[in-house]
């Protein structure tokens, strides 16, 4: 399953790209339950598809709390079915 992770670009990439926010799908498959995790694809994703480096200073996820409440969900179901 994937979530949409609703990615606001800073401003320095907003320049660059010519773009203030993205979505970006989120494999909960291949995703832990916490915002690390989360930020790690997110921050993959934009590198593959602007083809530059971005820290975590280069965009937000504002959305971040709901992605990884459902994936740890998603996890506890797993273990409990």
């Amino acid at each position: 399953m994937k979530i949409d992770a609703e990615v606001e670009l800073s401003s320095s990439k907003e320049e660059d790209y010519g773009e203030s926010f993205v979505k970006v799908p989120v494999d909960v498959d291949y995703v832990e339950g916490n915002a690390e995790s989360v930020k790690e694809w997110v921050r993959n994703e934009l590198e593959e598809k602007y083809g530059g480096a971005f820290c975590d200073e280069d965009f937000t996820i504002t959305n971040l709390d709901s992605i990884v409440e459902d994936i740890a969900f998603d996890e506890f179901e797993q273990k409990t079915s």
